[in-house]
C-alpha cells in the first residue's frame, strides 16, 4: 500500500508556529514519494516528519511511502481533496494542484497500483453550510451554492480523469 500525505487547509492558512512541522510546508510536501533511505535522510533533517514512515514489526523493516509492503497487491488511498476549502469556495486551484501532484506520482508508480480510492470530502461546497451561516460568505442562495458545487464536481472529474487508464478509481 502507499499513502500520499498532503496538508489540510488549516495547516496552510493558520500555521501553528509552535509546531516545527508547520514552519515548512515544502518540507511537509517534500516527503511524498520518498523511499525508505530518502525518508531516513529527510527525517534526520526534519525530525518532526518521522511519523510519515511505516514500520513492519513482523519483518523488522521500515518502508517509505511509495514502497510496496506486499508483493500481492498495491493500492493508493487519498482523502480530503475538498476542492475549495482553502479559499471558502472562491477558487479551488490549490486543491486541484494537490490532486494533480498525487496523480503524477500514482501514474509514475511501477508497477502501477491496482486501484486508487479517493475518500471524501471530495469537494467543499455544500449549501446547507452556507445556509446555516446566513449566506454571509458571499453566496446569496442555494442555487448559487449548487452552481459552485457543480463546477467543483466537474473539475474534480476532469483532473482525476488523467489517472492512467489501467488503474481503477473508486471515490467514496
Amino acid at each position: 500500500t502507499s499513502t500520499l500525505f498532503f496538508p489540510d487547509a488549516t495547516f496552510l492558512n493558520e500555521p501553528d508556529e509552535s509546531n516545527p512541522a508547520h514552519q515548512n510546508v515544502d518540507a511537509f510536501l517534500g516527503t511524498c514519494g520518498l523511499t525508505s533511505d530518502e525518508l531516513q535522510q529527510h527525517t534526520q533533517q526534519f525530525p518532526e516528519m518521522a511519523p510519515l514512515q511505516t514500520y513492519d514489526f513482523s519483518k523488522n523493516q521500515t518502508y517509505g511511502e511509495l514502497e510496496p509492503q506486499t508483493p500481492s497487491h498495491s493500492f493508493v488511498v487519498c482523502s480530503d481533496t475538498q476542492l475549495g476549502i482553502s479559499s471558502k469556495n472562491r477558487e479551488w486551484e490549490t486543491e486541484l494542484e494537490y490532486s494533480r501532484r498525487a496523480i503524477r506520482m500514482i501514474n509514475a508508480m511501477d508497477p502501477p497500483p491496482r486501484f486508487v480510492c479517493v475518500c471524501g470530502d471530495l469537494i467543499d461546497m455544500e449549501y446547507t453550510f452556507e445556509e446555516r451561516k446566513g449566506y454571509k460568505d458571499g453566496f446569496g442562495s442555494k442555487e448559487e451554492c449548487d452552481a459552485v458545487q457543480d463546477r467543483q464536481n466537474e473539475d474534480f472529474q476532469e483532473v482525476w480523469s488523467h489517472l492512467r487508464e489501467d488503474v481503477a478509481i473508486c471515490c467514496l
